[in-house]
């Protein structure tokens, strides 16, 4: 990939973890990361922060390489036209249609803040991170104007597929929530 070209990148991937409620002999397997029950969403964005792909429903202890492996075999699978990519980050796996940074190599915007890129896998690599970026945009702005998502008082039963808070049941479907344009 020349990282100067986008032309054949239709977007951005990355998981998103959602806290979730489930029962207590499920706790474990939806305990990932966080001190909490959470659920690992994957979703595809496109550089203008439109959602074009999303898959809740894995436990938080997934990664999100699992994740894509499953949203690739699925009846309503991610689909990724012949010669076009998406830009993954490098949790996920290198593969035709997904292309990963560099591993070893300084990746995130802030660590260029104070020291230019100096070398051609650095370069590549801060181009990555400012168009990937997008993703984190799209959930970031989507937890924003949804600010129930990102409440802690905020939990998505998950045997109901509703959401809910301690004071109100809003009865709505969490996947209809992220298939809302920005």
């Amino acid at each position: 990939m020349n990282p100067n070209s986008s032309e054949n990148c239709i977007g951005a991937i990355d998981g998103s973890h959602f806290r979730v409620k489930v029962a207590k002999e499920d706790t474990r397997r939806y305990r990932g990361r966080k001190e909490f029950p959470t659920q690992n969403v994957l979703a595809a964005c496109t550089f203008d922060l439109k959602f074009t792909y999303v898959l809740a429903g894995w436990e938080g202890s997934a990664s999100d390489s699992r994740v894509l492996n499953n949203a690739l075999i699925r009846q309503d699978k991610i689909f990724v036209p012949q010669g076009k990519y998406y830009l993954v980050d490098g949790g996920f796996m290198l593969r035709p249609g997904f292309l990963t940074p560099f591993r070893s190599t300084r990746y995130h915007l802030k660590e260029y803040s104070t020291r230019q890129p100096e070398n051609p896998r650095e370069v590549y690599n801060h181009h990555h991170s400012s168009l990937r970026n997008a993703i984190e945009r799209a959930f970031g702005v989507l937890k924003k104007r949804f600010p129930i998502l990102g409440n802690k008082g905020c939990e998505i039963d998950v045997l109901m597929g509703s959401l809910k808070s301690k004071t109100k049941d809003f009865g709505i479907f969490f996947s209809l929530w992220l298939r809302f344009s920005i």
